[in-house]
């Protein structure tokens, strides 16, 4: 327990802090997630597609109306996303930041859509919903940094009605291949990121099995992901002048020298899941 406050703490100070780093690299759009991209497509990759593509990849079995959880819903991006493609659709976001939530909570009102979202400050591994509140639910590049991701996986499951769809897309860890000083640096980065250590494709699957979840079906991500690398270090690139007028240069700088590291890695440093699930 003390260990989950501790990490939520700092989740939401990390966030806090970095909130307008992520506003402004999600250019108006409130999404900030890796995007997918057809490694075999010659084009420059277009990061706003890409990540529309993503958000939509991750939505795509849930239910075109009803009550979804957007579990972790960051500048509320996605939940919009999905608002604006389903009509019959409401979304409650559950968010730890409450500045995040705030910028959600505007970006909403500014597209019209408030009356059909709520965005709530909350712990995905603790929810206040009742149990069989939801018709679906996703998490988006959210539960990485649960400490006890059992805990949010079976929180999931309580509020989620009976049959509903669940879907995670997420970070996972490289099984192999990583020499010291990349595990000492990944190490580190996870820590500052307040990031407990990344699970792999089989600890993601083991733990929505364990907490009752059916259907489990786990997908590899990682080379559709990776293409968009790539594009994020252009845009903190284009973005470098007005992020470090509010943030350190050493942060700024530090961002994109990982970006540039990540990069070099033919396999890159972690690996990318889509977990889909089903509640009993």
């Amino acid at each position: 327990m003390a260990l989950r406050l501790g990490m939520r703490r700092r989740a939401r100070d990390l966030y806090a802090l970095i909130s307008d780093l992520f506003d402004t690299l999600s250019e108006g759009s409130g999404s900030f997630n890796l995007g997918l991209w057809d490694p075999d497509d010659p084009r420059p990759v277009d990061l706003a597609a890409a990540q529309h593509a993503l958000v939509a990849r991750t939505q795509e079995n849930l239910p075109r109306e009803g009550h979804w959880l957007d579990a972790g819903s960051g500048l509320g991006g996605p939940a919009l996303q999905a608002l604006a493609a389903h009509s019959r659709l409401h979304i409650t976001g559950v968010n730890i930041t409450p500045e995040q939530v705030q910028a959600a909570q505007l970006r909403a009102e500014l597209r019209g859509l408030s009356n059909r979202v709520d965005f709530e400050e909350g712990d995905i591994q603790a929810l206040d919903q009742a149990p069989g509140t939801f018709d679906g639910a996703y998490a988006l590049e959210a539960a990485f940094h649960c400490p006890d991701k059992a805990a949010f996986f079976a929180e999931a499951r309580r509020v989620l009605k009976p049959g509903a769809p669940f879907a995670l897309a997420d970070f996972a860890a490289l099984d192999s291949g990583l020499v010291l000083w990349e595990r000492l640096v990944l190490r580190l980065g996870l820590w500052t990121s307040a990031t407990p250590p990344l699970f792999t494709f089989a600890q993601w699957e083991e733990a929505a099995r364990t907490t009752g979840f059916e259907d489990v079906v786990i997908t590899d991500l990682s080379s559709e992901v990776r293409p968009t690398l790539s594009a994020w270090a252009d845009r903190l690139s284009r973005h470098r002048e007005a992020l470090v007028a509010r943030y350190p240069r050493l942060l700024v700088d530090a961002f994109a020298l990982a970006l540039r590291q990540i990069l070099k890695r033919p396999q890159g440093a972690f690996r990318y899941v889509l977990l889909t699930a089903r509640a009993p």
